[in-house]
């Protein structure tokens, strides 16, 4: 803190009405005091210095009352103030705090206080617009200085200059400002600016067909009537837009949208020929080249994506088909291609679905594995009447006594074969009416089980009979050569171990019907 004799000085100073340099010196002590006011550069002090004043207030002395919204900057010298705002918050300020118009320092606005001096206080002010426009002086001086850096690293050749020099680059440029969706730069058109972003990014948008491509859909989209673009990128900021089409003097390939607010250096196309030097010019010519690669090599990316596009998700894989039915339809529109190629799709899966029809293939390929080894595994409960614990152990546990709901509706289920009277081996001119139901009493395991996967499927047949099957081992219908390991007992033995006098399950289910059980080739049965 400055001792008392200095700040006599300073008062005596400031009484006066004009002021020296060496009192201007004088003065400029003041600032490093406080930490918010050397903030203020060394050489946009002797401004501030020049409207100061001098208020000396006795105690209890009221200074600024609720009724002013707009105060000076006050600088208390010496002494203590009591401030109150609206809010009733109070506060006690010493020497060399600032109050009032301390906007432009800390960014707070003033809130109406009272300002009362509780002894003998020397305060100074410095009035409210010479502040303003002193600052104003500053933060420009401050941005000449960002932007004289950023141009350093983004034009090239400026580095070389001296300060007067990259000032007079700097005049080149205009700072604007871009709300996104605002577009900077159209297709097709030829580039009046150029612009270096800031702040902020944009994207590189073109038409739907970049290479235009022989057979492609034009600008109204191939995947849909609403897609008639495609991005090509993002510009981030540092980097330049719209300098090709100014040093190619060509129409812009692409169009440059603001995809969030931006702010950009613009410079005209008669300032970038005439002002900037050959030697910038030239090396933007050298980087140009690099972009122009890698916008080649991204527009053949985009081109292949769309011809995959415009095929379904089913043909998607088959681009090479698609190109032959282009070739073999050369006037056919992309629309017209794609029902094209989903006919030619469907008339496969019919093949595939025709050829998984034969259903004894499908059961002596995929299913006899499975069912075996399910079969090996399932285990029969203590005895045949205990019912199940869980729907997860229902299907394996169930007694032959006790069939499940699901085997109660295949049981009733109709099923009808072609070239019946050969696979049960009757005589063509028996016609017996009733119901059918193929199922097998699985002699290792304990449940009646179906023997197709899937519920069977109905149909007509030339000669209805009504002969129920009981097939005891699936597995030695399907594989005759078939032999289950000895350690797993037939049901039969099972059943008989537990209860000696009883008979066989499904010849008593048999029996109450009036049903006699036979044996059929399973394999030699035809479904439809």
């Amino acid at each position: 803190m400055l001792r008392r004799r200095p700040i006599d000085e300073i008062k005596e100073i400031l009484l006066r009405d004009e002021k020296n340099e060496s009192d201007i010196n004088k003065l400029k002590m003041i600032f490093k005091e406080n930490p918010l006011l050397r903030q203020i550069p060394p050489n946009q002090r002797g401004d501030f210095c020049v409207a100061m004043k001098l208020h000396i207030l006795s105690p209890l002395e009221v200074l600024v009352t609720e009724k002013v919204r707009k105060p000076d900057l006050y600088i208390i010298l010496d002494g203590k103030v009591f401030i109150r705002n609206k809010n009733k918050e109070e506060s006690v300020l010493e020497a060399y705090d600032i109050f009032g118009y301390t906007l432009p320092f800390t960014g707070e606005k003033w809130i109406p206080s009272r300002v009362t001096a509780r002894e003998v206080v020397s305060i100074i002010s410095i009035p409210r617009d010479p502040l303003k426009n002193a600052m104003e002086k500053v933060r420009k001086t401050q941005d000449n200085t960002k932007l004289l850096e950023f141009l350093v690293k983004t034009v090239p050749g400026v580095r070389q200059l001296g300060q007067a020099g990259k000032e007079r680059v700097l005049s080149f440029f205009e700072r604007c400002q871009f709300k996104s969706g605002d577009t900077l730069l159209r297709q097709g058109e030829k580039a009046h600016f150029a612009f270096i972003i800031e702040e902020g990014e944009c994207k590189v948008v073109g038409s739907q067909n970049p290479l235009n491509r022989p057979g492609s859909a034009p600008a109204r989209g191939l995947i849909s009537k609403t897609t008639s673009c495609f991005n090509l990128g993002l510009v981030m900021p540092g980097e330049w837009v719209g300098e090709d089409s100014i040093l190619l003097t060509k129409p812009m390939e692409f169009s440059v949208i603001a995809s969030s607010h931006l702010i950009a250096l613009k410079i005209s196309k008669e300032k970038f020929l005439d002002n900037l030097t050959r030697d910038t010019q030239t090396q933007l010519k050298e980087n140009l080249g690099n972009k122009i690669r890698w916008r080649e090599v991204r527009k053949q990316n985009i081109s292949n994506a769309i011809l995959e596009n415009v095929i379904d998700e089913e043909g998607r894989a088959e681009v090479a088909a698609y190109e032959d039915a282009e070739k073999n339809y050369p006037k056919a529109s992309k629309l017209a291609l794609v029902n094209i190629r989903k006919q030619e799709i469907e008339k496969q899966d019919a093949i595939e679905k025709s050829k998984t029809q034969n259903i004894g293939e499908y059961i002596k390929e995929d299913v006899t594995n499975g069912l075996i080894r399910s079969y090996m595994k399932v285990s029969r409960p203590q005895t045949g009447k205990t019912r199940p614990r869980s729907a997860v152990s229902d299907k394996k546990n169930r007694s032959l006594c006790i069939p499940s709901a699901s085997t109660k509706n295949l049981m009733n289920s109709q099923v009808i074969f072609q070239n019946s009277s050969q696979n049960f081996g009757l005589p063509e001119n028996i016609t017996i009416t009733g119901k059918v139901q193929l199922y097998s009493a699985c002699t290792l395991g304990g449940t009646l089980v179906p023997t197709m996967m899937k519920r069977p499927q109905t149909a007509k047949m030339k000669i209805s009979i009504a002969a129920p099957v009981v097939i005891k081992n699936i597995s030695q219908v399907l594989n005759p050569s078939f032999k289950p390991p000895i350690t797993h007992e037939t049901f039969a033995q099972q059943v008989r171990k537990g209860r000696p006098d009883s008979p066989n399950p499904a010849e008593v289910w048999a029996k109450k019907r009036g049903i006699s059980l036979q044996k059929f080739n399973l394999l030699a049965t035809e479904y439809t």
